[in-house]
């Protein structure tokens, strides 16, 4: 497993931006986790590769961390969203942006 150290280099380096229509596809097959925007992006990226079970319970049950819905996805798609995202496989972690 890769340190946390290396993780954060990692996942600094591939944060990127995408809109709505490019993360459909992991929306329609249930790999898109959405985080919301107080959180830290790459310190979710980490703890998802670390599989921090624990912390994941935690934002999941404050509402941190989700999957979207069908009725966010159409605001979503409505608003032409930008998101940041990180690939930490085999999900896509997705924050909003705009």
């Amino acid at each position: 497993m890769e340190s946390a150290e290396d993780l954060v280099r990692k996942f600094n380096e591939e944060l990127s931006d995408i809109d709505w229509k490019a993360l459909q596809p992991h929306f329609a097959i249930g790999t898109l986790v959405v985080a919301d925007q107080t959180m830290d992006l790459v310190e979710v990226g980490v703890k998802m590769a670390q599989d921090d079970k624990q912390a994941f319970l935690e934002w999941l049950a404050t509402g941190k961390v989700y999957k979207p819905d069908e009725d966010q996805a159409r605001r979503w798609d409505k608003n032409n969203s930008r998101f940041n995202f990180l690939i930490v496989q085999p999900f896509v972690l997705a924050q909003v942006i705009a």
